[in-house]
């Protein structure tokens, strides 16, 4: 065999090795639980309203878009964000036949402990009924929360308060269950109204 051709051969054999293990290293120190992880990922969601969902992410950089649906289809939601070691900035819109919203907010990281950590949120923008043509200008504050048992198991309380004009106001919270295997995660939720969830989604490099 040609001397050069073997040399190609074989750097080529190492990057595909050292591609595969940064590859292998990135699916464990990945936590798909943190709300400010930037990665690719298809998921699907149903719940006991027997509404059935998905959800998609797409990464590049530290740049993320998120696309997904909500309420068994009724509505759209879009996502964009840009995130730094824990930080970031991001803008979402949500539509369906009747209502848009947008908001823009700003994230970042407190770690309370090793294995907990909370992220503060808050948003601005507004809702515009598309059917009277009203806009209500709103404001949103609130936390993600997560505790990491250990073992891939970790616990989330995410609580979020809105107020806007004309004394509109709104809470809601998601508490869950989730377990994640190398970049496969599972998670179980209940919201305000009691309504349970399941999720399964999985990242992509």
């Amino acid at each position: 065999m040609d001397v050069l051709l073997m040399k190609k051969l074989i750097a080529a054999s190492i990057l595909v090795s050292l591609s595969s293990a940064a590859s292998a290293d990135e699916q464990e120190t990945l936590d798909m639980s943190d709300p400010t992880a930037v990665y690719s990922s298809l998921g699907i969601s149903v719940d006991t309203r027997e509404d059935l969902d998905v959800n998609g992410g797409f990464a590049w950089g530290v740049n993320q878009l998120l696309i997904e649906t909500k309420g068994g289809g009724d509505s759209v939601s879009l996502t964009y964000a840009r995130m730094t070691e824990g930080s970031g900035l991001y803008a979402e819109t949500t539509f369906n036949k009747d209502l848009r919203s947008v908001n823009a907010g700003y994230i970042t990281t407190f770690s309370l402990a090793e294995s907990m950590k909370l992220y503060p949120v808050i948003m601005g923008g507004y809702i515009n009924d598309e059917v009277s043509d009203d806009v209500t200008p709103i404001m949103s504050t609130g936390f993600y929360f997560r505790y990491n048992f250990g073992s891939g198991f970790h616990l989330g309380v995410d609580p979020f308060y809105t107020i806007g004009t004309d004394s509109f106001d709104s809470f809601v919270v998601d508490t869950f269950l989730g377990y994640q295997y190398k970049s496969h995660r599972f998670r179980v939720g209940i919201d305000e109204d009691k309504e349970v969830s399941l999720e399964y989604k999985i990242a992509f490099f």
